[in-house]
């Protein structure tokens, strides 16, 4: 017989791992591209109203804010099928009678340097690019948002020189891979805001959730932030 409390707390995992599922749903793809957005925008330090990160209704691009034209792409482990993980959790969790039914087991998280993550932005943006073309491209500031299973970003790695993505044709190049963010490479006409921020690393939210949130404004805290060469601390804008 499960205790009250113990009841309690399944009913809010197994009540999350839904909201999930639906956030990871076909139907939440606008949701998840403004997700992203915000996730990227409060980790470099821009601050925002809700109402400036907007879904595009004539896609590409996914997401305008401002003069910014995010085209959002995701990036996870090869093979991975993320919503069949969450189905299967769930599963799981209606089957617990107690709370160490519950628990799951923690991997050790793995570096990953820039040379490595670089290579993999540039593997999944080639598809879109060569899709769009370089004209298209030339208008779109493409967003990746790095997902890869128990890694995390070794900002002490070398910081490569990036010779392709200008030959994919993007107007600029960002990444957001929680709890940083990075304009990796700007073009011709990049928005002046992500010029500011080019080849910097950034962890200006310092705040334990809420960083995919539509409901809060923008990244208020000073953090740190990886150039060439050194990390120092993050100038407040």
């Amino acid at each position: 017989m499960k205790k009250k409390s113990e009841q309690t707390y399944i009913e809010d995992l197994i009540r999350n791992t839904k909201d999930s599922i639906h956030f990871f749903s076909n139907a939440s793809k606008t949701l998840r591209e403004r997700s992203v957005c915000a996730a990227f925008l409060r980790c470099i330090g821009i601050e925002f109203i809700l109402g400036e990160v907007v879904s595009n209704n004539d896609d590409p691009p996914d997401v305008v804010f401002r003069t910014a034209r995010f085209e959002v792409m995701e990036l996870y482990d090869k093979r991975r099928k993320r919503l069949d993980e969450y189905w299967q959790r769930l599963e799981n969790l209606e089957k617990a009678s107690s709370i160490q039914q519950t628990l799951v087991t923690i991997c050790q998280h793995e570096p990953v340097s820039y040379t490595e993550l670089l290579n993999e932005i540039i593997s999944a943006l080639n598809e879109k690019s060569s899709k769009y073309g370089k004209r298209l491209c030339s208008s779109l500031d493409a967003l990746v948002y790095v997902g890869l299973t128990n890694r995390f970003l070794e900002i002490s790695s070398s910081l490569p020189m990036n010779k392709e993505l200008p030959s994919q044709g993007w107007r600029s190049v960002s990444f957001v891979f929680p709890p940083y963010s990075q304009v990796v490479f700007c073009g011709r006409n990049t928005p002046q805001f992500l010029t500011l921020y080019t080849g910097q690393t950034r962890m200006e939210w310092k705040k334990s959730d809420g960083l995919f949130d539509l409901e809060l404004t923008g990244c208020m805290t000073p953090g740190y932030t990886r150039t060439r060469g050194k990390i120092s601390r993050a100038p407040v804008v």
